[in-house]
């Protein structure tokens, strides 16, 4: 294999590898939002306390 083809393959390992990450951060925050939500609407529909 040539030094051109291993740069080759180095590359897109590299690429696909920021690729997943940027995947998964976007995931993350998407979790994050969703489950803030979902507390929130929790929060909303709560019975005030009663004395």
């Amino acid at each position: 294999m040539s030094e051109q083809e291993k740069a080759n393959i180095h590359s897109a390992y590299q690429m696909a590898a920021e690729m997943t990450y940027i995947v998964a951060v976007g995931l993350s925050q998407a979790k994050e939002k969703s489950e803030a939500r979902k507390m929130h609407r929790h929060r909303k529909n709560r019975a005030p306390f009663s004395n």
